[in-house]
């Protein structure tokens, strides 16, 4: 008695053969306008749901928090947060205030950079946002160390010997009025040793 999986293994190159000498023979002898040609499927929603865009000219948003009274606070991977007075204000496309900018303290390459961003759940009481970020620079050292690239030779290549950086969690204290940080801010953490650029950090929540 044959193995079923036997079988089938010596039998699909010559299935493979066969349907490449087919499809050789069609785009032959076919004029191009009637070849057939492979479409990419767009998304499909679920009933009920709709894709629009709600807020224009972001550089790689990255997170999205909301206060209890509606503050809104976006994200950008090169490390700037962004800030709404209310949902109504990001939908009507009103220009943004700047809340943030860590750029220089950021390290926004590949899959890093200011990825994870919270408001502290008693807001206004306690009026903080925290960030998590890669941040840019050696453990124990200082920033910023490669400024958004990874060099190859001479340098150590992203994917070869890697930049190594670092992970950093920062609670800032923001002006709850305006929604832009008071110029105080606490370093949690700062670990999270990283050697290649994917996979850096991830989400905060509370």
């Amino acid at each position: 008695m044959r193995h079923p999986a036997r079988t089938s293994r010596r039998s699909v190159p010559g299935r493979i053969r066969t349907l490449l000498a087919a499809f050789v023979l069609v785009a032959t002898v076919l004029p191009a306008e009637f070849v057939p040609v492979a479409q990419a499927a767009g998304p499909t929603l679920a009933a009920g749901f709709t894709d629009e865009i709600l807020a224009s000219g972001l550089n790689h948003p990255s997170a999205i928090a909301f206060t209890s009274n509606g503050r809104v606070f976006v994200a950008e991977q090169r490390g700037v947060v962004k800030t709404w007075p209310s949902y109504a204000a990001l939908v009507a496309d009103q220009a943004p205030a700047v809340a943030l900018d860590i750029q220089g303290q950021v390290n926004s390459y590949w899959d890093r950079g200011l990825l994870g961003l919270a408001v502290d759940p008693d807001w206004p009481v306690q009026p903080y946002i925290y960030v998590l970020y890669t941040y840019d620079a050696v453990p124990g050292g200082s920033p910023p160390r490669w400024n958004d690239l990874c060099p190859g030779s001479p340098g150590p290549g992203s994917t070869t010997d890697g930049c190594v950086a670092s992970g950093r969690i920062d609670r800032v204290q923001m002006d709850t009025t305006s929604g832009i940080a008071t110029g105080s801010t606490t370093h949690l953490i700062t670990d999270y040793c990283q050697q290649f650029p994917s996979h850096s950090v991830g989400t905060l929540v509370f």
